[in-house]
């Protein structure tokens, strides 16, 4: 177990467009937008 210490923010999972996966404890593209995130990075 980790503990109390955040790995990745709430703000980088939204601009990444990827949702947290909790019963498989991991991180998944957003299903409302499968095919590309909202932000682009440039």
């Amino acid at each position: 177990m980790l503990g109390d210490e955040v790995l990745i923010g709430q703000t980088v999972l939204e601009k990444l467009d990827l949702v947290a996966d909790r019963q498989g404890r991991g991180i998944l593209p957003n299903p409302a937008h499968p095919d590309q995130p909202v932000t682009k990075v440039k």
